[in-house]
């Protein structure tokens, strides 16, 4: 799946993926609503060092729930050779492009 970035740069992310398949390493997530009438729905997008575990555990999951209107996947594009900086800068740039308003969680 092709995720935009405000500057105009696209990122291809792996998935729809399992929690169990996601490497416990750095990169950029992504949660989509797949919606039942095929479309996809950014709810939420950032960065971990540690992927797995900050999916695994993380505090927006009831946000998630209640915007979702299908079912939530997780995108990923991984990125073990970049720094936490870059990370965010691609996760701030995707939250500017989508509208931080229509994401959950605040940036």
């Amino acid at each position: 799946m092709e995720i935009r970035r405000n500057n105009g740069s696209s990122y291809s992310f792996e998935g729809p993926l399992m929690l169990k398949d996601i490497k416990n390493t750095s990169g950029i997530y992504a949660i989509i609503d797949h919606r039942f009438n095929g479309k996809f729905y950014l709810l939420d997008v950032g960065e971990s060092g540690e992927l797995q575990k900050r999916l695994t555990t993380h505090d927006r999951k009831d946000q998630w729930e209640k915007k979702q209107q299908g079912y939530i996947e997780f995108y990923i594009h991984y990125t073990p050779y970049i720094t936490k900086e870059d990370r965010l800068q691609i996760e701030h740039g995707i939250r500017a492009y989508y509208g931080n308003e229509n994401l959950c969680g605040e940036r």
